[in-house]
C-alpha cells in the first residue's frame, strides 16, 4: 500500500476525478484529448504551490489564469463551468485565488490579495479544488518533468526512466531553487536521484532531513540507492527529469 503522501499527491497513479460537462472521467483517459481548463478535487490542505505542483504532474499542464476560468462575456465575468455550491477558492496564475462557489452570491472574483491560508497546509473547507490548463506556449515540453515510478526505485531505474523520455536526471540546482523544490515540498521523507554524481540523492520532503539537502555529504552514498532486491521504500519513488 502506498504511503499517504503518495496517495494524496499522485492522483495520476490512481484515477482522479475530473469534472467536465461530459461527466466524471479519469485524468489518464482525458489528458491527451482535453484542451480546456480541467477541474479536480485534490485535498483540503492545498496551498498555491502544491496546486501548481499538482498540475505539473500532468505533462503540459499549468495552473489556469483568471481569464481562463472567468472570461468576459456580455460585459461581465462568466465562470466556464457550473458554479459549485458553497465557498470554494482555486489557485490561479500570478499567485491569485479565484472564487468558483456561490457563497458570496456570485463567483468569478479574485481574493483581495494573496491570503495567508494559501501558503499553509492547514485544512480549510474552502480549499481542495484545482484547475489545470494545457500549456499552449511554443515549447510545450516542460523543462522538468515530475513523475512517481514506485517505491522500488533505484538510482539506475530513475536514470533509465529519464533516458526513455529523451531526458536526463536533473542536477540538484535544477530541482531546488532558493532551497525549495520547484514542484513543491512533499510532506514526508522523500529522496530523489540527481545527476550531480552517481547514486547521489536530495531530499524534497519535510521529515527531519533538511529540505533540498544532499544525502552523500551528510550520510554517505546510500546502499538502498543501488539495491538489487526489488524492495519497496516509502521514501522513494519520485523522479525529476530535465532536458
Amino acid at each position: 500500500m502506498f504511503p499517504l503522501h503518495i496517495l494524496a499527491l499522485l492522483s495520476v497513479a490512481a484515477a482522479v476525478h475530473v469534472y467536465e460537462d461530459d461527466g466524471e472521467q479519469t485524468a489518464t483517459k482525458h489528458q491527451e484529448v482535453d484542451t480546456g481548463p480541467r477541474l479536480y478535487y485534490h485535498e483540503s490542505t492545498l496551498t498555491w504551490d502544491s496546486s501548481e505542483g499538482f498540475c505539473k504532474q500532468f505533462e503540459h499542464r499549468n495552473l489556469c489564469s483568471f481569464d481562463d476560468l472567468c472570461p468576459w462575456k456580455n460585459g461581465a465575468r462568466q465562470y466556464i463551468h457550473d458554479v459549485i455550491p458553497g465557498d470554494h477558492w482555486v489557485a490561479a496564475t500570478g499567485r491569485e485565488w479565484v472564487e468558483i462557489g456561490d457563497w458570496h452570491s456570485n463567483s468569478c472574483f479574485l481574493h483581495n490579495g494573496p491570503p495567508t491560508w494559501g501558503d499553509v497546509y492547514d485544512p480549510k473547507r474552502w480549499k481542495g479544488y484545482v484547475y489545470c490548463c494545457k500549456d499552449t506556449s511554443p515549447d510545450t515540453v516542460p523543462a522538468i518533468s515530475y513523475r512517481f515510478i514506485g517505491g522500488s526505485a533505484t538510482y539506475d531505474m530513475s536514470r533509465d526512466h529519464c533516458r526513455h523520455q529523451g531526458r536526463r536526471l536533473c542536477y540538484s540546482s535544477e530541482v531546488c531553487v532558493k532551497n525549495k523544490p520547484v514542484y513543491g515540498v512533499v510532506r514526508a521523507d522523500e529522496w530523489i536521484a540527481v545527476e550531480d554524481r552517481y547514486n547521489e540523492w536530495i531530499q524534497i520532503g519535510t521529515s527531519g532531513h533538511p529540505t533540498c539537502g544532499h544525502h552523500g555529504p551528510k550520510y554517505g552514498l546510500p546502499g538502498w540507492g543501488t539495491r538489487t532486491d526489488g524492495s519497496h521504500k516509502n521514501f522513494l519513488g519520485f523522479v525529476y527529469c530535465c532536458k
